[in-house]
C-alpha cells in the first residue's frame, strides 16, 4: 500500500476523488455518522468552486464504522444542487465558530447525559432550521423547522 500511494496514478486519483471530500472535515474534525455528509457537502462545494456542473453525475458514497459496518452507494446529483450548496453558506458559518471555555464543554456534556439533570442556558438560537424536538413513540427523533 505505501508503494502505491507514491505512484503519479493514485496521487492524482486521491486529488481528483478523496482530497475534494475532506475540505470540511478538516475544518471541523469528525462527526462520526455525520461524516459521510458532510464529505458529501465538501465534494459538492469543491465542485461548484471550481465551476464543474455535477448536475445527473453519480457520486459513489461509501461510510463504515467501527464493528467492521460498511455501506456504499450511489447517488445522482439532481438539478438545484447548487443554490442548496450556497445555502449552507459553509464558509461564513465556519468563520462564526468560537471557542468554549472548559466549564462550558463541560456543561454542555453534562446536559447530554441521561443520568444527570443540568440545566444548560442556549449557546445558540435556532433560525431557519431545524431543530431536535425530542422521541417519537418508537423511540425516533422528531424534528420542526424554526422559521
Amino acid at each position: 500500500m505505501d508503494e502505491l500511494k507514491e505512484t503519479d496514478r493514485y496521487q492524482e486519483w486521491y486529488a481528483e476523488m478523496i482530497d475534494p471530500t475532506l475540505s470540511i472535515s478538516r475544518e471541523v474534525g469528525n462527526w462520526y455518522t455525520g461524516s459521510v455528509h458532510v464529505a458529501r457537502a465538501s465534494a459538492l462545494k469543491s465542485a461548484l468552486e471550481d465551476g464543474r456542473d455535477l448536475t445527473g453525475e453519480t457520486l459513489l458514497i461509501g461510510s463504515y464504522g467501527s464493528g467492521a459496518q460498511a455501506e456504499i452507494h450511489t447517488e445522482t446529483v439532481r438539478d438545484g444542487w447548487k443554490d442548496e450548496i450556497e445555502a449552507l453558506n459553509v464558509d461564513e458559518q465556519l468563520a462564526a465558530r468560537y471557542d468554549l471555555s472548559w466549564a462550558d464543554y463541560e456543561d454542555v456534556h453534562d446536559a447530554h447525559n441521561h443520568e444527570m439533570d443540568v440545566d444548560v442556558e442556549e449557546f445558540t438560537t435556532p433560525d431557519e432550521e431545524f431543530v431536535f424536538d425530542g422521541w417519537g413513540r418508537m423511540g425516533e427523533r422528531q424534528y420542526r423547522y424554526v422559521d
